[in-house]
């Protein structure tokens, strides 16, 4: 029977969906995968090792020149190759439950008898014979390679038998006869050879199938193994993108490899450092480039530099960040890479400075404390003979003269060890619970006094002011002492009086967790302001870290002991209060003091405790500051609100940011007072490029002081130092959400918008 490639299809089609029932009798063990012979022992059936079409097509063109059936059945019973199926099997034999039962009893035979390199030659129950040879894959039955079904020529088939099937089980006599009669007829010696075919064939499947098998498990490892590196490569970047610290590659002058914190901590975009033209030294401060250079030289002969240190990075905005670095050193393609991880540091460097500083203050006033506890001793005893001395003189007595003048030296000398016990907090001090507004108002008319006529001195002073628990004879001592020090500080500025301005000011505060941790020695809670604001010379950085320290003055020779203010300073650390001076050359000094407010007789003003956080509506900032670290700890508060948030550190700087890249500002935080350009001359020259855009104030100074100095007109934004996020984001929403947009006159004849 001549088959075409439609009906090769469907009849294999058919005999595998009558497969489950055809195949597979209770006592067979054919396709039984649990057996250790079967394909499932290999991980792959014949079909994933061997071109099926193909084979196919070759056992098409054998049956057209030899007439031979063939037909190949994996161990799972899968009809993969059929040719030359005889109809007396697929269309009677194998449909009738009976004679179907005979097949089973071929199949089953067949299944326990195939052993590698050995062929079965098998007469059914059904009359027909069958030859079926094993296809072996390392020991392992995974197909047979059946030829059949056929009779020989020399047996004449036994019609008696087959008439009585064809009665016996129903089948169509003549249709089945007529099958029968398609058989094909070979002679032994025909099989003989077909078989030795047969067998060569069954091998080269064989060889070819562990051939495949063996490409199959390489690519199934190779794959595992690249499955393996994937995973390990998204495990390796995740931890590198998302890590707190900048990690980089370094080889030959490019980075190779950085993440996300690490173009954070430099300002700068990937396309940045990939740019050809891009050179490290370009992001290296100054005063650092010496030791990067030395590192790089040292690199490029071979060498390994330090694995550890420390270096002070500038972006392109001229912000300036402290970085360490930790860097291995391995060898890589064609020379030496540095691998490293970089830390901001620039927080931690400002919070050991300020430790110093305190440390250093500690310490001097231990020492002071214990010359003064000495010297007065010694004062004892020459102030008590002087005494003594003047009692055994008259006056008219030559030496009466020289014992007064030793006696009242003695006197100062006395007050001059006050002060120091003061200031290394060992003075006797008697607190009680004191309104501070009350202790200014009884001192108004001394402090006038003080100060002279042609000063003007101003009080501001807050209801809301909390009680306090203090000594009050050393709450009007520090007064005091910052009242004379900015008497002379307007006094050396101007000898006009209309300039000379002194300002006292209270207010309530509420100290923040966030506050805390950026200002050392300050404590959270409620808390009394006090600031004592003049416009008089005001001082550079160096003076500022000094101001405290005991003995330091810049007044001349004889005209200070330089003990009034680190007096203040001692008596504000005895009381656990906490102070802080802002000051610029030419513009003045305020000193603040945060005095704890006492929860002995009053109910403090919950107002100012903070609530929830206002967040951002999508707005776009621009943020002016010319102290490293106030800029980033408000940009880093911002940005974790949402705002969208530009930076920079002095005017000049913050337009030349505007013309490069911004193209809205919604709100323009700028400090007021600055080199090269202030904070009014920018906010001109932003208003005249974005006129829709808000401004807010920020200074050192309280916002009382600025206005009466003539910075500010009455009624504009202003936000005073120092400011926790609470209330530097409520003042920004307050802004944002305040009224409509006013013009406002600068000193140059410009206008700003402000919303008041």
């Amino acid at each position: 029977m001549k088959y075409t490639q439609k009906t090769k299809k469907q009849l294999i089609r058919k005999l595998n969906a009558l497969n489950p029932t055809l195949s597979q009798p209770e006592d067979s063990m054919a396709g039984d995968c649990s057996k250790p012979d079967q394909s499932c022992a290999i991980g792959y059936s014949f079909r994933d090792l061997i071109n099926i079409e193909e084979l196919q097509k070759m056992m098409d063109l054998l049956y057209d020149l030899t007439g031979f059936p063939i037909g190949i059945i994996d161990v799972d019973n899968n009809i993969l190759v059929a040719t030359g199926w005889q109809d007396i099997c697929t269309k009677f034999h194998r449909i009738h439950p009976e004679t179907r039962k005979k097949c089973f009893e071929c199949d089953h035979y067949i299944a326990e008898h195939l052993t590698e390199g050995r062929y079965i030659e098998y007469k059914c129950k059904n009359g027909l014979w069958d030859i079926a040879q094993p296809v072996i894959i390392e020991g392992k039955h995974v197909a047979t390679v059946f030829l059949g079904q056929f009779l020989y020529e020399d047996e004449k088939p036994d019609m008696d038998f087959f008439e009585g099937q064809a009665e016996k089980y129903g089948f169509d006599k003549d249709e089945y006869i007529a099958a029968l009669r398609r058989l094909p007829f070979f002679s032994r010696e025909t099989i003989k050879k077909v078989i030795s075919f047969y067998v060569l064939l069954t091998n080269t499947l064989s060889k070819q199938g562990l051939a495949s098998l063996k490409q199959l498990r390489e690519l199934k490892n190779r794959k595992k193994v690249e499955d393996t590196l994937r995973e390990s490569e998204q495990k390796y970047r995740y931890l590198i993108e998302n890590s707190e610290d900048g990690i980089y590659l370094f080889h030959k002058g490019r980075f190779e490899i950085f993440n996300h914190r690490f173009r954070e901590i430099l300002c700068l975009t990937s396309d940045e450092l990939n740019h050809p033209e891009f050179n490290i030294m370009d992001v290296v401060a100054p005063k650092s480039k010496a030791i990067v250079k030395e590192r790089l030289r040292l690199l490029t002969q071979g060498k390994k530099p330090a694995h550890r240190f420390e270096f002070t990075a500038i972006s392109k905005q001229g912000k300036e960040v402290e970085v360490e670095a930790s860097v291995s050193y391995f060898k890589y393609k064609d020379g030496i890479a540095a691998q490293g991880i970089l830390r901001d540091v620039t927080q931690r460097k400002h919070l050991e400075q300020q430790l110093a500083q305190s440390q250093k203050m500690e310490s001097i006033g231990t020492l002071a404390g214990g010359i003064a506890h000495d010297f007065n001793n010694l004062l004892t005893v020459i102030n008590g003979h002087a005494e003594i001395s003047l009692m055994k003189l008259e006056k008219e007595h030559p030496a009466h003269k020289d014992a007064v003048s030793i006696l009242h030296a003695g006197e100062k000398a006395a007050d001059l060890t006050r002060q120091l016990l003061a200031f290394s907090r060992k003075q006797i001090y008697q607190p009680q619970i004191i309104k501070i507004n009350e202790i200014i108002s009884n001192m108004d008319k001394l402090l006038r006094r003080l100060i002279g006529e042609d000063i003007n001195i101003e009080t501001i002073l807050s209801p809301k002011t909390p009680l306090i628990k203090a000594d009050p004879g050393q709450l009007e001592q520090i007064l005091m002492n910052l009242i004379i020090n900015a008497r002379d500080a307007v006094n050396e500025k101007t000898e006009f009086a209309s300039e000379k301005k002194i300002t006292i000011e209270t207010a309530p505060a509420f100290l923040d967790e966030a506050y805390v941790a950026e200002h050392v020695g300050s404590k959270p809670g409620f808390h009394a302001v006090i600031s004592v604001s003049d416009n008089g010379v005001g001082m550079n950085e160096e003076v500022k870290s000094k101001i405290l320290e005991p003995f330091f003055t810049t007044k001349g020779t004889g005209k200070g002991t330089g003990l009034g203010l680190s007096t203040v300073y001692g008596i504000v650390t005895q009381n656990s209060a906490s102070i802080y001076v802002y000051s610029e050359p030419g513009r003045g000094t305020t000193f603040k003091i945060y005095w704890p407010a006492t929860g002995e007789g009053a109910t403090p003003d919950l107002s100012i405790v903070p609530e929830n956080l206002p967040l951002s509506r999508g707005e776009v900032i621009l943020f002016v500051e010319d102290d490293d670290g106030v800029r980033n700890f408000a940009c880093s508060a911002l940005k974790q609100l949402g705002y969208q948030v530009y930076e920079a550190s002095n005017g000049r700087k913050a337009l030349d940011l505007v013309k490069e890249k911004i193209h809205r500002i919604d709100l323009l935080i700028s400090d007021l007072i600055m080199p090269e350009m202030n904070g009014k001359e920018l906010a001109a020259e932003i208003s005249a490029l974005f006129p829709e855009a808000l401004v807010l104030y920020t200074s050192g100074y309280t916002d009382n002081h600025i206005v009466h100095d003539g910075l500010l007109e009455q009624g504009v934004h202003f936000l005073h130092k120092p400011y926790s996020i609470h209330s530097l984001a409520q003042k920004i929403r307050n802004v944002i959400n305040s009224g409509p947009v006013k013009n406002i006159k600068t000193d140059t004849g410009h206008y700003w918008c402000s919303n008041l």
